[in-house]
């Protein structure tokens, strides 16, 4: 089996989300690999990735931390990767 089908079953056989790491050590790859494995499915559409901050600047008045990234009261979620199915 190759890589990026190892890639594709260990996210397929997940009981929850997975991080690159996680997904990386369980397919006894670089975790920079994957990272572009990942990419590549999700830009292929074959797999959705969740997990990106986002701000709502206009539900809390709008800040002065300059994006979610550096507001202490956005907490980010892990990526989650999901497999699309066709």
């Amino acid at each position: 089996m190759s890589l990026l089908n190892n890639v594709l079953h260990t996210i397929q056989s997940a009981d929850g989300p997975l991080t690159v790491d996680d997904i990386a050590h369980a397919v006894e790859a670089d975790p920079g690999a994957v990272a572009g494995m990942l990419d590549l499915l999700a830009r292929k559409g074959r797999l959705r990735v969740d997990g990106a901050l986002t701000c709502e600047a206009s539900a809390c008045g709008g800040c002065g931390f300059g994006g979610a990234e550096r507001c202490p009261f956005v907490v980010k979620t892990p990526t989650r990767f999901e497999i699309v199915q066709k």
